[in-house]
Order: C-alpha cells, then structure tokens, then sequence
C-alpha cells in the first residue's frame, strides 16, 4: 500500500470517528434532555425556580444547573457552586469554594495565634489577607445571560445582590475595589439608564467606593423600607439636599 493510500485510509478513519463522536454526543444530550424533564415532571429535584423561559435548578447532589422549558440544558450542572435567580435576563453566579464574606460571620478562631476574632473590621481584615494568601480558596463571582453566556467575567470577588430588587445596576468588587456595573451594557435589549438628578445626594462616606443607592431601600416585593433609608442618613451614606 503506497504512503498515499495510508493517507487516504488514515484521514477515513478519523472522519469516521469524529462522525462517532458528534452522535455519542447527541445521544449523551438527549438522554439528558429526557433525565431533566423526567427530574421535572416527578418533582424530584432539590429545587426548581422559573424565570421567563429558563429555570434554575439544583439536582439532589446539590449541582447547580440551568435549563429550559424543555429541558434541555443551558448552564451544565456542576459548572458553578451556585446560581442566583434572573433579574432583568441576568443571574449572578458563584465558582465553588469559600465566599469570605463578613456579613453573616460572628467570629473566627484564629488557631495559629489562638485568639478569637469578634469584631467586623478584625474579621473583614483576616478574609482580606487570607484571599490573597490563597485565592485558590475562595470563589469567583459573575454574571451570566439567559443563554448561558458570561456576560460579566467570573473573576470577581463578590457581586452585590440584585435579585428581586428593582434595579437597574449593581456593584462588584475585586480586590478591594468596588465598581457599579450597569445591566444595559450587559443585556442590549434592556433600555439605557441615565441618573436624573433627584432630592437626595449619593456620596462617598468613608472613602472606600461603598455608595448607598437608593434602589438598596426596596425589598424582594419592592416595597420600601423607610428604616433603611434612615439608617442611611444617621449613618452619613445619605446627605439630603435642601
């Protein structure tokens, strides 16, 4: 057989496994089709929340996951440690590993100098530093679309809820940092916001990027809380204008 030949024969034979290839993968896919509408139509899901034409659901092994009416799968189950609800055609996203947040934190016992850590700013400054001593423990935040796609990169250190808020951006933070992301430059069919000048003044009270926004008063049924709002302004996030 000429070198040619074996060419020939050599190029058939991987053709025909990329052909085998392609239809195990429409198989595998349409056996999970069927496993996410059976997982639906018995209920046996650990959880399942519709949002327009998707929903998010987390299997009994406590995968997160994203599909359609029809089951088919949007986000694969696993990709990411947690999946938020969608607002305004976007959810927020986690990686797996540890969030680092202080806000639900009461204290941390510090076992290489035995001590206990009780206060917010101690605690806020032990995750700041352990985050950079190893990243590799904590997860990455961001946002993704309707289709599954990263709309905003995975890459940040926490996304500020917006879920169920009313709003019309949100902030992000990366080491440090804190940006406000609006949801028009990350879903085009959203009309474009522009702040209109109002009878209150955002500003920045300690220096950090940390702006009180007035959307941060409305509740998941979007009713205002009044006592946020006063906090707000005993606390000097918010200045009233005359």
């Amino acid at each position: 057989m000429t070198d040619k030949e074996l060419q020939i024969m050599a190029t058939t034979i991987s053709k025909h496994e990329e052909q085998m290839e392609r239809k195990m993968e429409q198989i595998a896919n349409k056996m999970d089709v069927i496993e996410e509408k059976n997982n639906l139509y018995h209920g046996i899901n650990k959880s399942e929340q519709k949002y327009g034409d998707v929903i998010v659901v987390q299997h009994n092994d406590y995968k997160w996951g994203v599909i359609d009416l029809q089951g088919n799968i949007i986000v694969p189950f696993g990709k990411y440690g947690w999946i938020d609800g969608f607002d305004s055609g976007l959810a927020r996203v986690r990686t797996h590993g540890e969030i680092g947040w202080t806000r639900n934190t009461i204290g941390i016992i510090n076992f290489d100098t035995n001590t206990t850590l009780n206060d917010k700013e101690s605690i806020q400054k032990f995750y700041d530093n352990d985050r950079v001593l190893h990243p590799e423990k904590y997860a990455k935040w961001g946002i993704i679309n309707e289709k599954g796609e990263e709309v905003l990169p995975v890459i940040y250190d926490e996304v500020y809820k917006f879920f169920g808020k009313n709003r019309y951006s949100t902030s992000v933070k990366r080491n440090g940092k804190i940006e406000e992301v609006f949801f028009h430059d990350l879903n085009p069919s959203l009309p474009v916001y522009s702040i209109h000048k109002s009878d209150y003044s955002i500003i920045d009270c300690d220096g950090d990027g940390r702006y009180f926004n007035i959307n941060d008063c409305y509740d998941y049924e979007g009713n205002f809380d009044y006592d946020r709002l006063e906090d707000a302004i005993l606390d000097g996030e918010y200045v009233v204008e005359d």
